[in-house]
């Protein structure tokens, strides 16, 4: 089963435009910033990808975070003039899972006290009445389906692979003739501090400096940086399509029970079940995770179900690893690369980092019949894309 992608947007640390992102990612640029708040803490990631810019001014604000409204703006953007029976347009919502609102529970816990007494005066009068209300993981999707008068079948998915599950969901609803049109949406921040202690607890950040830094599939790897990212995907049966799409997309996301990451052996079965037939040489978007054994066993995984020579790249090499929203870049990355003939490079890559598959270095011509992404994360969870020219 697979869907027809006919409009999409992001928002990311390389640019709030799709123009943007695919220019800069080709160009082999690195989103990659120092983390000032960090960078006297030993043992910390100093290094991040925040999102640059501000969302749209909406009402919405009260109940939804500043990463929200962003995934609210690229839905929008992607859905256009596009216009369906209500009851036939579904919203299909990732989100990373719940991120605490750091900036108005720190001071409403600074000065408690260890026997609870007296805490509403000693600060929990400061917190907004709405407080627990903005937490609720369904409120993009609540809010986004009343502004586009959205009543068809629809989910929110939670969890580091959620972008994978959405996608695989609509391609089901619109499979079976609940849905004519599908809104996948995502949106992620592995930049916030419960993300940060849990990427360092897992040893799964960085902890060099910006120039230090070394990219995934590197010889000198040793760890990711973070990111975050919001993006969406416009969907549509490949047979009734309403206008010609920029790529047709098959997804799957599962888990193998692994407290960290899913096992390489258990992302190279996720990929042979999507994989099509016939398909020759693909191209990779790797999971990046920039630890050399890992790397080195999601290479000879992946080379044990497509191609040993199929060239290998990676976006969270430019943006940071990007969780939920990973999913749903890597479709608009893959697409430009099969409509232009041309792959954007590892960003940072300086000396692979010998094993199957071919990292790429710098951008360069590949002649591949699809491309797949993919993604692992805690615990034990995957996923994977695959992404192909659509039809003439």
């Amino acid at each position: 089963m697979s869907a027809a992608v006919v409009a999409w947007a992001v928002r990311t640390a390389l640019g709030n435009a799709t123009s943007d992102f695919v220019n800069r990612l080709m160009a082999g640029e690195r989103a990659a910033a120092p983390n000032r708040a960090l960078e006297s803490i030993p043992g910390a990631c100093k290094i991040h990808a925040p999102l640059m810019g501000t969302p749209q001014p909406s009402e919405h604000r009260r109940f939804l975070s500043r990463l929200e409204l962003f995934a609210l703006d690229a839905a929008r953007e992607a859905l256009g003039n596009r216009r369906a029976d209500p009851n036939r347009l579904g919203i299909f919502w990732a989100t990373g899972g719940l991120r605490i609102r750091w900036a108005e529970l720190a001071p409403a816990l600074a000065e408690q006290r260890l026997d609870g007494q007296h805490c509403w005066e000693r600060g929990l009068r400061r917190l907004h009445p709405f407080w627990l209300l903005q937490h609720l993981s369904n409120n993009g999707h609540a809010l986004l389906s009343v502004d586009v008068q959205a009543r068809g079948e629809g989910a929110t998915f939670g969890g580091a692979n959620a972008g994978a599950q959405a996608i695989a969901q609509a391609e089901i609803a619109l499979g079976c003739g609940a849905i004519d049109l599908a809104l996948v949406v995502a949106c992620d921040s592995l930049i916030s501090p419960e993300a940060l202690v849990d990427g360092l607890c897992r040893e799964a950040l960085t902890t060099r400096t910006l120039r230090e830094l070394a990219a995934p599939y590197d010889v000198a790897a040793s760890g990711a940086f973070p990111g975050e990212a919001a993006a969406a995907l416009l969907l549509e049966r490949v047979d009734t399509a309403s206008s010609q799409p920029k790529a047709v997309v098959h997804a799957f996301a599962s888990a193998d029970g692994e407290r960290g990451h899913a096992r390489p052996g258990t992302l190279g079965a996720a990929v042979a079940r999507v994989r099509g037939g016939g398909e020759g040489e693909c191209i990779v978007d790797g999971c990046g995770l920039a630890r050399p054994q890992w790397d080195l066993a999601e290479r000879e995984a992946l080379a044990s179900v497509i191609d040993r020579g199929s060239p290998l790249t990676c976006i969270s090499a430019a943006t940071g690893q990007l969780g939920a929203t990973t999913a749903l870049l890597q479709v608009v990355a893959l697409a430009h690369v099969l409509s232009t003939g041309v792959a954007y490079p590892i960003s940072g890559l300086n000396a692979p980092a010998k094993g199957s598959l071919r990292p790429l270095s710098r951008a360069q011509e590949v002649r591949v019949g699809c491309g797949y992404g993919v993604a692992s994360a805690a615990p034990g969870l995957l996923g994977v894309v695959r992404v192909v020219k659509p039809s003439a």
